[in-house]
Parts: structure tokens; sequence; C-alpha cells
């Protein structure tokens, strides 16, 4: 495990993709429950009911929830070339409310994310917490990166995120924590598919 110290950058899926709020679900697991362990396949990271390289109307078809084109993101949502999607529900992901995002590329699905909900205070608790789940399912991570804005100006004034990855060959699972002085605390778990990732959506952030 590497663990690194640096300034704000936009490398990471994480670091792309802020802003949600708060809490934790519990009770039986129902369809819109998404365990740890359905977020890998195999010896790749991929969400089981989303097979890397499928269409959005694929993708739909095999989820037990409806997904819209998220208008929010990005100017080139529009482009045909990157195109985002959301749930128009909340889901429950290892039982912490989220919001689930699938992003498609030329219309193949290659990032899945999912935005959790959290409060303004008790979210480093939430944060570790995950963490601690994410390893006794997946293993030690492959990487820590924790970047710092002090000394920054505007926006990243302030900024502080914690990043965790997991990597296999072909994807990456990511979880990270993203807060600041003028940010809300937001926490966010990312699969992506390397192909993409290395390729364009490092580009798109800044990377």
């Amino acid at each position: 495990m590497k663990t690194k110290q640096c300034w704000v950058r936009g490398y990471s899926v994480i670091a792309a993709m802020m802003i949600f709020i708060a809490g934790t679900l519990s009770g039986c697991q129902r369809d819109d429950e998404i365990p740890l362990k359905d977020l890998k396949s195999g010896d790749e990271y991929q969400y089981v009911k989303a097979a890397w390289n499928a269409s959005a109307e694929e993708v739909e078809k095999n989820l037990p929830y409806s997904i819209e084109k998220d208008s929010y993101k990005t100017p080139e949502s529009g482009s045909g070339q990157y195109i985002p999607y959301k749930t128009e529900k909340i889901i429950s992901v290892d039982g912490y409310q989220a919001e689930a995002g699938f992003e498609f590329y030329e219309d193949e699905l290659k990032v899945v994310n999912f935005r959790f909900r959290v409060q303004d205070s008790g979210y480093r608790e939430q944060f570790a917490e995950q963490v601690e789940h994410l390893i006794q399912q997946f293993g030690q991570e492959s990487e820590k990166v924790e970047n710092s804005g002090n000394g920054a100006e505007g926006v990243t004034a302030g900024m502080e995120s914690v990043t965790y990855r997991w990597d296999t060959e072909n994807t990456t699972l990511q979880f990270g924590l993203v807060t600041g002085s003028s940010i809300k605390p937001t926490i966010q778990l990312a699969l992506a598919h390397k192909s993409v990732f290395e390729e364009k959506y490092r580009d798109m952030i800044g990377g």
C-alpha cells in the first residue's frame, strides 16, 4: 500500500464528483439494496447488474429501478460522446443511502458511481466505517491519496480530500471523502473501466 500527501489535483474519479447529504438505511435487503460483494465480478470491479460497455438501454433493463439523464453534469452531456445518467430514487449501498450514477462514453458504460448522503457532523466517522467495510470485502487498498488545499486560492482553498483505490488489471474502485471550508462534505464510491479512466475521464476532470 502506498500513501501520498500532495496538493489538490484532479486525478481521481472521486475528486471530480461532489455534493450530497446524510444518513443510513436499515432493514431487510430489497432489490434496491446493493451489498459490496455486488461491486466485483470475477477478478474485476463491476456492478454485477451493469456490465461494462453495455448501452444505457441494456443497463436500465437489468436494474430494479429507473435511470434518467443527469442534466446537471458537464456541458458535454448532450454531445453524444459523454452522457451521464442517475437514479430517480435513493438506493442503499452497504446499508448507506446513495444516489447512483452511470456514465456512458460512445454509448458504452464506463463509470458507475454512488454519491452517499452524509451529515455535516459525523461524516468522518461514517467514512472511516465505510473504509473498514471495503477493506474487509476487497482487502487492503492499492493506494491511498491525501490532498490538502492549504495555501490554495479560490474554490479549492481549504479543501481536503482522501481517496482509497483498489485496482485490477482493467478496472478501478475508488472511495473518497471531499470536504472544506466552503464545500459540503461528500463521500463517494466509484467504479471505472480503465480504458476510459486513463484516456478520456482523467482529461475531462483536468488530471
